[in-house]
């Protein structure tokens, strides 16, 4: 059964200047948000050769995903579930308008959080 599709998307009006007074020149991420972003690149790199390693190593070996599956199990972390994607509608607006942007961060929004 398939879910019926908004034809629309609700307009959301920009009310505010158009460039803050305290507009941020450079956004620097904290000490602790550098620390995970290096850690899960380094887990992420090690993996990788991990299975580059392993394509040379093992017969019948799984594809990529089947293979991360794997480890995942075997370390005992929780499974993420499946994502689901769809298109949503387009907003008929001038892309470089106010509203336009703010109609498509409070849409992006209410579908990250939902």
């Amino acid at each position: 059964m398939k879910t019926p599709i908004k034809s629309y998307v609700k307009i959301q009006h920009y009310q505010g200047p158009k460039r803050p007074a305290n507009y941020p020149r450079r956004c620097v991420l904290t000490l602790r948000m550098l620390a995970e972003k290096a850690l899960l690149n380094a887990r992420a790199r090690n993996l990788d050769l991990q299975f580059m390693r392993d394509i040379t190593l093992v017969n019948n070996l799984p594809e990529f995903g089947g293979y991360n599956t794997a480890i995942v199990k075997r370390q005992g972390q929780s499974m993420k579930p499946g994502s689901s994607v769809m298109y949503t509608p387009l907003i008929d607006m001038i892309p470089s308008d106010p509203d336009t942007m703010m109609t498509a961060m409070c849409e992006a929004q209410r579908l990250t959080f939902q």
